[in-house]
């Protein structure tokens, strides 16, 4: 068996695994899209663009779109900014302790996300604990809300992609070698200018691809969305989910499903156009 032959077969099992799992069901949801539902729970067989134009002229569905991106931008700036500088000290120092930081921030991947919405609820509930310590040493003279809103959500969609986001850019950061940056400091670069200059745009394509991740499942998130907005923080998928479990209406939901798609390719699509532009 010849080299070529050795890999073909694998491939061939994966492009298969993957066309089961992600091809297949894409270009079913597309043509139910495109469909008409006569009644429901059921897929009419006459094709139709009426799905979509229904979209486009609904006000209340742009400005539930506008709410996803808006979260789904805010919660990956803000993962990707708090987990950059602790990526970095879990790669660069030499702390015994950088096991245990980095074994924390994995722990909460094992934790469902159901349980893990709950207990932000109770911690950031207006008689939880954050705010009763906050108006006990007088920092505050009225508890915060941060449940049932959009900063609730935001905080608690940030606890859930930051384990990602941090695995990510510790790889990327990993990838650069130190010998790099002392370089820049022999040469009479500061700290901050070595940061800018070397560390930085080297890790460019990392951060865009944790940045990323963390907007795609943002956007495409939906069980701590319901939990954490409580119905008043409207997303997206909550109307995919009103179309297939509640009005029963698939072609409806496929399409909306397909707009928020298109939305996130959108969006990754510009980020990865901002990272070339960036580390030109």
């Amino acid at each position: 068996m010849d080299r070529s032959s050795r890999y073909t077969t694998p491939l061939l099992v994966s492009a298969c695994f993957c066309g089961m799992l992600f091809v297949i069901p894409l270009a079913i949801t597309v043509a139910t899209s495109f469909h008409n539902s006569p009644a429901m729970g059921v897929v009419g067989p006459n094709w139709t663009v009426s799905n979509y134009t229904h979209l486009f002229r609904d006000d209340y569905f742009a400005g539930v779109l506008l709410t996803t991106v808006q979260l789904g931008l805010v919660t990956a700036a803000a993962a990707t900014v708090i987990a950059y500088p602790l990526a970095y000290f879990i790669v660069r120092s030499a702390s015994r302790w950088v096991k245990a930081i980095l074994a924390l921030i994995v722990a909460p991947m094992f934790i469902s996300s159901v349980v893990r919405a709950l207990g932000w609820i109770l911690v950031l509930g207006e008689f939880g604990p954050l705010n009763f310590a906050l108006t006990s040493v007088g920092i505050l003279r009225e508890p915060l809300r941060l449940t049932y809103n959009f900063a609730g959500v935001v905080i608690a969609v940030v606890h859930w992609v930051f384990p990602f986001v941090v695995l990510i850019l510790v790889a990327a950061i990993h990838a650069v070698k130190p010998a790099l940056e002392e370089a820049a400091r022999d040469l009479g670069a500061s700290t901050w200018q070595t940061f800018v200059r070397v560390t930085l745009p080297l890790t460019l394509p990392g951060i865009v691809s944790a940045f990323l991740l963390a907007l795609s499942a943002t956007v495409s998130g939906y069980t701590t969305m319901v939990l954490m907005g409580g119905g008043k923080v409207k997303v997206a998928s909550m109307i995919v989910a009103d179309y297939f479990r509640g009005i029963l209406d698939y072609p409806a939901g496929a399409a909306v499903a397909m707009v928020l798609l298109a939305v996130t390719l959108v969006l990754a699509i510009l980020g990865n156009a901002g990272a070339r532009r960036g580390s030109s």
